[in-house]
């Protein structure tokens, strides 16, 4: 879960800081059953959006200026929301499910 996140109004996740995270799961042809991660950054500092599938591949999520926000998009086969946010030196500023320091 996020550390100091809210459920929004479309049951995403949401970090004011940092970025929103939303989901919907689509069935292909082939029964495969995929889901878009997507959603807005608002932390500048964020470089690198990483999605983590089920088979432990990294997807990069494709990261996209608007004059509005950046907004970021990835498809990926998964059991459950893994993603890791990086600065312009390649260190992790944010991961879902949010790990401790400790």
């Amino acid at each position: 879960m996020l550390k100091d996140g809210k459920l929004s109004s479309s049951n995403a996740m949401y970090n004011e800081t940092k970025l929103l995270i939303d989901q919907s799961g689509i069935n292909f042809n082939d029964n495969d059953r995929r889901h878009l991660i997507y959603g807005f950054i608002n932390d500048p500092e964020i470089n690198k959006i990483e999605i983590i599938d089920m088979n432990n591949q990294v997807i990069e999520a494709n990261i996209i200026q608007t004059n509005w926000k950046r907004v970021y998009f990835g498809l990926v086969e998964m059991n459950e929301l893994r993603i890791n946010a990086y600065d312009k030196n390649n260190n992790i500023l944010f991961e879902v499910p949010y790990k401790s320091e400790n």
